[in-house]
Formats: C-alpha cells, structure tokens, sequence
C-alpha cells in the first residue's frame, strides 16, 4: 500500500493494529474464562457437555466465543496461546512504532503528492490541446483516492476555479459541483458527463449545468466501459499488478472519436527493489507495446 499513497499506508497500519488489539482481547477473555482443564471449558462447562454427548458427536462444541479468523475457523483451546500472545505484542509495538512515524508525515512532506500537484498545475498551464484542461487520475485503492481528492480538489478550484471530482466503488462519489438544479449531489454517471461532455452529450443529458469537472479522480470502476475521450491527460498514481488493467485505463481516453491531437499517459513506477521482485514495468510496457502493434499493424 505504501507504493500506493502514505494515507493508504497508514490506515493499513491502523486497520491492522485494531486486528490485533482485537485478537489480543479475545485471548484474554479466552484464558479468563479457562478452567483447570485447560481446553478453554470450565469444570461445570465440561461435565454439562459430556452428559448431554451423542454417541455420534466427533467434537465437544465450542462455549462462548473460543474461535478465531475469518472462512476459517480455529479453536482457541488448539493454539499455543502464550507463543501467539507474545508475537502479537511484539508486532503491535513495531505497528505503535511505525504509525508514531508515519503520523508525523503531512501532506507537505509527501513527496509523491507534490510532485503530483506539480504535474497538475503544470498540465493546466501548458495544455497540450489548446484550451484542454482535463486530467483523469487512476488509483487501485479508494483510501488513495480520498486522499488525493482532498488534496487536490479544494486548491485546484480556490486557485484555478476548477472544478473536481472523485468516483470509487467504496462510498457516494463526491465533487466541488452541487447540483443546484435538483438540489442534491451529482451522481456516478453524471459526474463522469460533466469530466466528459462531447464524449457524453452533456446537451442533452445535462442541459442545465454550465460548468464542467477539469479533474477527475477514480479507481478501477471506470476503468472499462466508459468513453471519456474529451480527456487527453491520464495519470497512473498507482501501478495495477494486472497489466492488461493498465491497458483499460488507457484506453478511456485513447479512444476513436477523440478530437485530441496528442495525448500523455504518466505512470508512477514502484520502488526499483518492489519493481525488480514482481518485474511489474517490463511487464506492462510489454503489455502495451503488444497492444498497440496489433491495433496498429
């Protein structure tokens, strides 16, 4: 998640630590609840069972909450509990450690992210077509969409008056546009007509709003089925582990029916040491390269 955003990483570390708080909690009351047996049953619990017992009965049923995971489930009393307590404190203070560290990350220290306003801002000012101020930023993971969004939405319109918008499969799409027409928020499809207008028939879908959406920022619900051609700027923030995903992203914007004279497709590579493990760029560029020799012959 770290090749993704800090803020990805970070609620990572924070969802992780509360997994293991709450592991840590079920074992406790696990060995509170144990008797002299030792099975995680007590005394009384035991003897009630073995009265009540079916001759075809293989295990003795579990009392309270003994179990532990997810599809998966494992006994308490089957584990060696004092190993697995230990372990768990020892990895809950190096995720302490960790998110001490990383709290103390703001947005100003993101190096990634300035650099990404700097491509933004830069873009807005040099279109490549004339008058073009579209962007369409692609993340994997919603976490890093939020982030990006609250990042960059709020500056970009205070300083540019332009006007933002973030669509994931996880939670409302949001937008700096209110839809004073209907009085409410724009929805999905709506959103995606105002990034992309001609593509869309903004005229006739939505006749009534004069303002447009300059940046959009999404995950991989968009990444197929939807023409957004009037965009000419395409960002990979992340780099899907699924090259032909890449392939898709692209392909909303290098689309036939674009009017665009040229258009730039920018990656954010992985950390050389993560890229040498997975071979993730060779991979995509090969992808790509195969791609657009049988599209073009």
């Amino acid at each position: 998640r770290l090749e993704s955003s800090i803020e990805s990483f970070r609620l990572t570390l924070k969802s992780l630590r509360s997994n293991h708080v709450n592991t840590l909690d079920k074992i406790c009351a696990f060995n509170q609840s144990t008797g002299a047996t030792g099975t995680g049953y007590s005394v009384g619990d035991l003897t009630e069972q073995l009265e009540n017992l079916d001759a075809d009965d293989d295990d003795l049923p579990l009392i309270g909450d003994a179990e532990i995971g997810g599809k998966i489930k494992i006994s308490l009393a089957d584990m060696d509990l004092p190993s697995w307590e230990h372990e768990l404190k020892v990895d809950l203070e190096i995720i302490d450690a960790l998110l001490t560290s990383m709290n103390k990350i703001t947005p100003a220290d993101d190096a990634k992210l300035q650099h990404l306003k700097a491509l933004v801002f830069s873009k807005i000012n040099a279109p490549l077509n004339p008058g073009n101020k579209k962007i369409l930023i692609f993340t994997a993971f919603a976490d890093t969409a939020d982030y990006l969004y609250a990042n960059l939405a709020p500056e970009l319109l205070a300083s540019q008056a332009l006007h933002s918008a973030k669509v994931t499969g996880k939670g409302a799409p949001q937008s700096t546009l209110k839809n004073s027409h209907l009085k409410k928020s724009y929805d999905f499809q709506e959103l995606l007509t105002l990034f992309s207008p001609r593509s869309k028939e903004k005229t006739v879908v939505l006749p009534n709003e004069p303002a447009e959406v300059d940046l959009l920022i999404g995950t991989d619900c968009i990444s197929e089925g939807q023409n957004l051609q009037d965009c000419d700027y395409l960002i990979n923030y992340d780099i899907h582990w699924n090259p032909v995903r890449i392939i898709q992203r692209f392909g909303r914007v290098d689309r036939i029916g674009s009017l665009n004279t040229s258009i730039q497709l920018v990656n954010y590579w992985p950390d050389i040491t993560l890229d040498e493990y997975i071979n993730l760029k060779e991979r995509v560029e090969s992808r790509m390269m195969i791609a657009d020799v049988t599209a073009t012959g």
